[in-house]
């Protein structure tokens, strides 16, 4: 069987991630062809930065960036996945920049919309400021802004609105940080899509994932059953699964939570005409679609707050269906405290994999609590993801 793996996001953990994969996929399943295209980004978020904490309290993934040199990124993480690696791409930060800008000019007059993307990152109630003190100019001075319909194409423009306009600054940093999965995720099936058309690729299946989640599949013929339970979903002649699985896609796990669909966003996999109706042809356009003429659908994300990332993907797969898998599998996301010294520990076995899962689960996340930026920090991390 061919399989087309599609990696998305940050390089974090993708060197270690590669040699999980060599070791704990193609080895022990040798049957398959397995060919990579990835998509990544030149910056990296984080929350463990000295210089962005205060207090103990880091500032929010959103507004902590930096940038690492090309090269690094191409030889220390995305060249880690040879030989299975068909084609790369490593993506600037201007180009969902000028998306998330997009987005928000189409949507100024629609002022629910653009509150619930900074309302949704109100810290915990354990801290005491929130977004609204240090956003400015007012709600009121954005309500001004906004009835200056001539000045609507330069509305991050100081010189043409007359004040540095932090609260859609801030919503630039937002959007573009939570729709960089998104975006990386449709940014790589456009490179399957590129080799398909061109060099006559034809995979079976289509995997989308991350370089830094890490899999372990107990049934030796996970991918044929999975593939099976594919196609009869899809096959037209079992009617009445056609009808209730369109367009299936296969996750770990599916739930509604607080009356929103959510999946766990680790792995996708999908037969590789179902992969337009998840990611679109066109990435630029299907996102901002998404929150344009779809918007109404996006709306009902408003307060997910921590479920979002999880919840975004039924918005933007809004013509699939997506279905648990019934083959039990299990995934994790390396963290910080994996180091490259732990390597000596991969190895084709569940016992390799429980190794990374332990160590990695007893990191803990610096995301849980974090403040909100000072405007000093909403104009660096605009002008990074501007110039970058």
């Amino acid at each position: 069987m061919k399989i087309a793996v599609l990696l998305r996001g940050q390089t974090k953990f993708a060197d270690i991630g590669a040699e999980l994969f060599k070791k704990q996929v193609a080895e022990r399943f040798p049957q398959h062809e397995f060919k990579v295209f990835m998509h990544t980004w030149k910056s990296r978020a984080t929350t463990a930065d000295i210089e962005t904490t205060v207090d103990d309290t880091p500032i929010d993934r959103c507004f902590s960036v930096y940038s690492l040199p090309v090269d690094t990124i191409l030889n220390d993480y995305i060249r880690k996945w040879d030989p299975y690696l068909a084609r790369h791409h490593i993506g600037t930060e201007n180009e969902l920049f000028r998306l998330a800008k997009q987005i928000i000019k189409s949507n100024l007059e629609d002022e629910t919309f653009i509150d619930w993307w900074h309302k949704q990152y109100v810290p915990n109630s354990d801290y005491s400021m929130s977004f609204d003190q240090v956003f400015a100019p007012t709600n009121d001075s954005l309500r001004r802004l906004i009835d200056k319909s001539n000045v609507k194409k330069s509305i991050f423009n100081v010189e043409s609105t007359g004040f540095i306009n932090y609260h859609l600054m801030a919503l630039v940093c937002i959007i573009h940080y939570n729709l960089g999965q998104l975006y990386s995720a449709s940014a790589s099936s456009s490179l399957l899509t590129y080799e398909m058309e061109n060099e006559g690729y034809k995979p079976d299946l289509v995997w989308n994932t991350r370089p830094d989640a890490v899999n372990w599949f107990y049934h030796g013929h996970f991918f044929d059953r999975l593939l099976k339970t594919l196609n009869r979903y899809h096959d037209r002649n079992h009617e009445k699964a056609f009808r209730l699985h369109r367009h299936p896609v296969v996750v770990s796990k599916v739930c509604v939570a607080q009356g929103r669909g959510w999946v766990q966003d680790y792995n996708f996999f999908m037969l590789p005409e179902t992969r337009h109706k998840l990611f679109g042809e066109n990435t630029h356009q299907h996102l901002f679609d998404m929150f344009t003429k779809n918007k109404m659908e996006a709306i009902s994300l408003a307060g997910a707050k921590e479920m979002l990332q999880h919840t975004m993907w039924t918005i933007m797969g809004r013509d699939c269906s997506f279905i648990q898998s019934k083959d039990q599998f299990e995934s994790m996301i390396l963290k910080s405290n994996v180091s490259p010294e732990d390597m000596k520990h991969i190895a084709p076995t569940f016992e390799s994999w429980r190794y990374f899962h332990d160590l990695t689960m007893a990191h803990n996340y610096p995301g849980g609590r974090s403040r909100p930026p000072t405007h000093a920090e909403i104009i660096n991390t605009f002008e990074h993801l501007r110039n970058n």
